[in-house]
């Protein structure tokens, strides 16, 4: 099994959901709704992304 491909896979389906979930914010709350949806989904990307690196298991 080719964990680097699986990793990748997952990685780029939760980033291409975070931008969809963001864009259907953007039209259909305000900016600073859509502002505090954006910063919390780059604090989880950067916190499953380290995961994801520094994982040795």
């Amino acid at each position: 099994i080719n964990y680097y491909v699986i990793t990748t896979f997952v990685f780029q389906s939760a980033i291409k959901l975070a931008l969809f979930h963001t864009f259907w914010w953007m039209f259909s709350q305000n900016s600073h709704i859509l502002f505090h949806e954006m910063m919390r989904k780059i604090k989880y990307a950067r916190i499953a992304f380290g995961h994801v690196l520094f994982d040795d298991t």
